[in-house]
This record gives structure tokens, C-alpha cells and sequence, in this order.
């Protein structure tokens, strides 16, 4: 699954060199098949790369957040998909992350809090 969405083998990822594969229950073009059927509105971006962008893009966003309130004093911590502050800073930081995601991805983020 990811030499087909982070490879740049056009959309085969069975020309991908997998280091230490061994376990080969299905064919790889059996497995592109399947997730190609599973998933077909974004099938055209297999192999193209697009996935290795929007990693880039994703850390670019947290590091232009963690950027941006570090020259605020406040520290944030990413954790994944998430970021750490004290709880006096939480509304900074959620201003931040739609600020930034606006920015990017000219859409409002859905933010969840831990537990919710």
C-alpha cells in the first residue's frame, strides 16, 4: 500500500523494490486491483508521488505551527497528528491551527481534543 501511494512507479507497485518482503498471500497487482476498486476517487494519484507532497505539506504545517507559537513563548509539542501545550495556551494554539490550515489548505480543520 505504500509504494502505491508514496511510489513513483506509475501506479505499479509491483515494479517497487520492497526490502525484506516475504509474506505473499496475493500478488502485488492483485493488491493494487483491490485497493484500486476500494478506492477509485483517488486512484489517478497512485504512483504519482503524492503522497511523499502531502507528507511535506503536513510538516510544513506543523512546523509553521510550532514556528509561530514558539516566537510567542509558548512551547507546543507534535505528537503525530497532534500538538501538547499547557492548558493556558490551548485557545492559542487552536487559533493557530486554523490560521495555518486555512492558509494551506483554504478549508477550516475539524479539531478534536483529547477524549472527545
Amino acid at each position: 500500500m505504500q509504494a502505491l501511494i508514496n511510489g513513483d512507479s506509475d501506479g505499479h507497485p509491483e515494479r517497487a523494490r520492497i526490502e525484506n518482503f516475504t509474506f505473499k498471500p496475493f500478488k502485488r497487482a492483485e493488491i493494487r486491483d483491490m485497493v484500486v476498486d476500494k478506492h477509485p476517487a483517488i486512484a489517478e494519484a497512485f504512483g504519482s508521488g503524492a503522497g511523499i507532497r502531502l507528507q511535506r505539506k503536513d510538516s510544513d504545517l506543523a512546523l509553521g505551527i510550532i514556528t509561530n507559537l514558539q516566537e510567542q513563548g509558548i512551547l507546543a509539542l507534535p505528537v503525530h497528528d497532534s500538538f501538547l501545550v499547557t492548558q493556558t495556551h490551548e485557545r492559542k494554539l487552536i487559533e493557530q491551527m486554523e490560521s495555518r490550515y486555512l492558509e494551506f489548505f483554504n478549508l477550516k480543520p475539524v479539531i478534536k481534543k483529547e477524549g472527545e
